[in-house]
């Protein structure tokens, strides 16, 4: 068995399409394996053909698709069929860093192929599950119109509101508010749908609870189909759109040597360090020269964060710096991207921070710190409270990106879904 793990696990990929016979054996050999749709829990969906799934397979493979060849979502090798459930080798989308540099590009090849030709049917018959436990304006409705747009369909849930509010920890006497466990939840969803969207924040009272990301990972463990982060204490959704809208800004993929200024704003709350967990991974990824400005070192980043931007640079080139002086951060800038988040060692005790935070209004950004960069794009993921975080003259500027950025959410998201069902278009190294 060991032999026969170690043999899928360093195999080509690929995808295998089991003939009727085959499945028939299949049932026979393992009778406690589901028969609707086929070996659902060798994560595949239920929309898949009755006799097609992902398997383990020697001999001839009788269908390749991309991106599963192309960004290895999938690893396929011994035949007769596996008989162990290999869900934790199914691909999800929670962070880009899980991801390849060569499938980042393909991906954002294939957004902005979308971005030319919205329409399509390449989820055709596919369904989404977008779960939101927080509020939503871009997300929700780039996904739905998304997925419309290629012909597949999504269903918006929102546990505690129009769904039963779910329970997250094992162990847990469920004799309070929950009523069902994720363990179920997401099982269930994964028999109706091809994939699951998740957004949910952290709550803000202790760190050290919040990075372990307990929601998307809930969801992550027990789904049998890919789960797609759509914000918790990262945004990679964001993090592609933006990716894009600075390729598109500059005319190249590549965007080494360009100065990327990511810079904290005030405002009246503290918010989730998300974007800005996300931003600094995308711009080491892409082997930008990186500035991180922010008040005071309490405003840092999480270790994981600043250590996978530090992996970045040694595997992609480029540089990373710490600034608390904008006009130092701003001087010769290509790139001004904005973001308010909270100080991390002030979890639960956001009083204390607030005057820290009240003190830094400053960082505002205006034009007299735009005046000092290399003519910088600039760009912020929206929502923004204009003249707070950046002044009006500023947002309504020929340099000011955060619309198309907004807008690549659709097509970023598109390629995403496209991706992970398995059903790559035209020549973007997709499929």
């Amino acid at each position: 068995m060991l032999d026969t793990t170690r043999s899928l696990l360093h195999a080509p990929l690929c995808y295998a399409t089991l003939s009727t016979n085959e499945s028939l054996v299949h049932r026979r050999r393992y009778p406690d394996h589901r028969p609707h749709g086929g070996w659902h829990d060798f994560a595949r969906a239920p929309s898949a053909a009755h006799n097609s799934r992902w398997v383990a397979s020697s001999g001839s493979v009788t269908d390749f698709r991309s991106p599963a060849c192309a960004l290895g979502f999938f690893f396929c090798e011994s035949h007769p069929p596996f008989p162990l459930n290999l869900g934790h080798l199914m691909k999800h989308f929670l962070n880009t860093q899980d991801w390849s540099r060569p499938e980042i590009d393909a991906v954002l090849r294939e957004a902005a192929a979308f971005k030319r030709e919205r329409l399509g049917d390449q989820l055709k018959g596919k369904t989404i599950a977008l779960v939101f436990f927080n509020p939503s304006l871009r997300t929700r409705s780039s996904f739905e119109i998304g997925a419309f747009q290629l012909g597949g369909h999504a269903v918006v849930l929102a546990p505690g509101k129009d769904a039963w509010p779910i329970e997250f920890d094992l162990g847990t006497v469920m004799d309070g508010d929950t009523e069902e466990h994720i363990a179920e939840v997401a099982r269930v969803l994964s028999r109706y749908v091809d994939l699951i969207g998740v957004r949910a924040f952290p709550k803000f009272q202790n760190w050290s609870v919040d990075r372990e990301d307990h929601v998307l990972r809930g969801f992550a463990k027990y789904s049998t189909v890919p789960v797609i982060n759509m914000e918790t204490i990262t945004h990679p959704c964001q993090e592609l759109a933006h990716a894009l809208a600075l390729q598109e800004h500059f005319g190249s993929e590549d965007l080494r040597g360009k100065k990327y200024v990511l810079t904290w704003t005030y405002h009246p709350r503290p918010l989730n360090t998300a974007v800005a967990n996300s931003a600094l991974t995308i711009a080491t990824r892409l082997g930008m020269d990186v500035t991180l400005l922010c008040p005071t070192p309490e405003y840092l980043l999480d270790a994981r964060y600043m250590d996978w931007a530090r992996d970045n640079v040694a595997a992609n080139g480029g540089s990373l710096a710490v600034s608390h002086d904008p006009q130092v951060a701003y001087a010769g800038a290509d790139v001004i991207y904005a973001k308010s988040w909270g100080a991390i060692p002030y979890f639960g005790r956001w009083e204390q921070e607030k005057p820290i935070r009240d003190a830094h209004q400053h960082f505002m950004v205006d034009s007299d710190k735009m005046a000092l960069t290399n003519n910088a794009v600039f760009s912020h993921c929206l929502p923004l409270r204009r003249n707070v975080k950046a002044s009006d003259a500023v947002m309504d500027s020929p340099a000011c990106i955060a619309i198309d950025e907004a807008e690549n959410r659709l097509h970023v998201q598109k390629a995403v879904m496209v991706a992970l069902t398995g059903l790559g278009t035209r020549d973007s190294g997709l499929g």
